[in-house]
């Protein structure tokens, strides 16, 4: 769990998951989805996400999310929303910044002001 600095707090989350189809017969391949919750008391204008590699503060590649809401969206105090990747296109990404292995990832994302968690 990560926060914003001062008073707005934002937490971050990420998961593997899939799809059900329409007719629940199916599966969609693996996704990586993610979460961000605002924890604070104040409206959070949320303008940026990617995914680095862990120990790292620059995004890798600039991997297109798809998400409930798109970019920039304000979250209001105890709102949540998700964001989703395919794992392989991710994957793919990686390898192609140089990121062999299995790099460990985590989420950053940028407030309205600059900030990040």
């Amino acid at each position: 769990m990560r926060f914003l600095p001062g008073r707005r707090r934002l937490k971050l989350g990420q998961s593997l998951g899939a799809f059900r189809s329409p007719d629940n017969e199916d599966i969609s391949p693996l996704y990586v989805f993610f979460e961000v919750a605002n924890e604070g008391r104040e409206p959070i204008e949320l303008s940026r996400l990617y995914v680095t590699p862990k120990g790292e503060r620059s995004p890798m590649a600039e991997v297109e999310m798809e998400g409930e809401r798109p970019l920039p969206l304000s979250l209001a105090p105890g709102e949540t929303t998700r964001f989703w990747v395919r794992a392989k296109t991710l994957a793919r990404e990686l390898k192609e910044a140089g990121h062999g292995g299995r790099p460990r990832l985590v989420l950053v994302a940028e407030d309205g002001g600059g900030g990040r968690a």
